[in-house]
């Protein structure tokens, strides 16, 4: 049997639930209602899992973003100084 990762799990648990799948998978494994309530729970904290991780993802890259931005900003405003000294006639 082939290992499967953590982010693949999580990618499939969250396409399950998304598409209502799960409960045909679950149906499937045939097994008693108690334990396909304890799958059911898994799979969903495991979707959930997935979701929270896309937006701390998301949230991590907004900030790099923003910072870059903001030294972007930063580094023209200081190169428009330069420019200004630079030009002929200006003390």
């Amino acid at each position: 049997m082939e290992k499967i990762s953590s982010a693949d799990l999580m990618t499939q648990a969250y396409g399950m639930f998304k598409s209502n799948r799960v409960f045909d998978f679950i149906e499937s494994l045939d097994v008693d209602s108690d334990t396909a309530w304890k799958i059911l729970d898994f799979l969903k904290d495991y979707s959930d899992m997935f979701v929270l991780s896309k937006k701390s993802d998301r949230d991590y890259y907004e900030e790099k973003i923003d910072r870059l931005e903001s030294t972007c900003d930063e580094a023209a405003d200081r190169l428009r100084e330069i420019t200004s000294l630079l030009e002929p006639g200006k003390d």
